[in-house]
């Protein structure tokens, strides 16, 4: 058993020191970087087949749809290297911590560097559930029925429907004007359907309000063949918002520390 275990830690071990090693790590953050670079300025998001075709020809295509560069950030080629950047960095922040922890010197610079990998973490693992699952769109309310699909916009015109988990209801809408008669502000007073419950929130400009984690905010408001205003509100759901924060903090930490260290550095010289 013993034999066992130590077979098994020679291999993690000579698995992490492949990880680590500097070209590969090199090259997966060059192939990181293409990716975004190709599906933000380079190759339309999402078209046809055939669409592509036009483009680039039947070859390039082909090679196109088989790396998925037409949904580069959910293509497998894209995830492997994110996964694998992800991975590394994991487990760097995992082996500099566990040095501090069984006897390495402590200083500022080594906490900044391990706060500054774990911030890069957070950040990719917000940018990852900001890519693939937030989700925003505006929704057309009235006083006759409860709605509870919006439509998303997608890139190059394309549309995508989106079911809430909750439905919601415009039980009433007021313009407010200022002393001229010109439309001042507008509030709608919602009704909300939710897990089988029935309840209502005012909203205001400026002061969303949040049911299942989607924000829900006034945004404008349209007017019906009769001539009738009616509101329309936004509806946003922004799952990596926490992990970027907490990056954003951990980097901001992590900045603080090494400034902190080349400080205490400068002072004894």
């Amino acid at each position: 058993m013993k034999q066992a275990k130590k077979i098994f830690c020679v291999f993690i071990d000579g698995f992490w020191q492949i990880l680590r090693t500097p070209w590969l790590v090199i090259t997966m953050i060059f192939l990181f970087l293409t990716a975004i670079l190709l599906g933000t300025m380079v190759v339309p998001q999402q078209l046809t087949p055939a669409a592509y075709s036009r483009l680039y020809g039947e070859f390039l295509t082909a090679v196109l749809l088989f790396f998925e560069l037409n949904t580069i950030f959910r293509s497998w080629f894209f995830i492997f290297t994110a996964f694998y950047l992800f991975a590394a960095l994991l487990g760097d922040v995992a082996s500099r911590f566990y040095s501090l922890i069984h006897g390495q010197e402590r200083n500022f610079g080594r906490y900044a560097l391990i706060f500054t990998e774990a911030a890069l973490l957070m950040v990719m693992v917000g940018g990852y559930l900001e890519g693939n699952f937030a989700e925003h769109g505006y929704l057309r309310l009235d006083e006759a029925a409860y709605k509870s699909i919006f439509t998303k916009d997608l890139s190059y015109g394309l549309k995508k429907n989106i079911s809430l988990p909750f439905a919601l209801r415009a039980a009433k809408f007021a313009i407010i004007t200022d002393a001229a008669g010109r439309d001042a502000a507008y509030e709608t007073e919602l009704e909300i359907l939710y897990q089988g419950t029935s309840f209502k929130e005012k909203l205001e400009l400026g002061a969303p309000i949040t049911v299942a984690g989607f924000n829900i905010s006034q945004a404008s408001y349209y007017h019906d063949a009769a001539g009738r205003a009616h509101t329309i509100v936004e509806v946003a759901s922004h799952p990596g918002k926490v992990p970027l924060a907490l990056g954003g903090f951990l980097l901001l930490l992590g900045a603080l520390l090494l400034a902190l260290g080349q400080f205490r550095i400068s002072s004894r010289q």
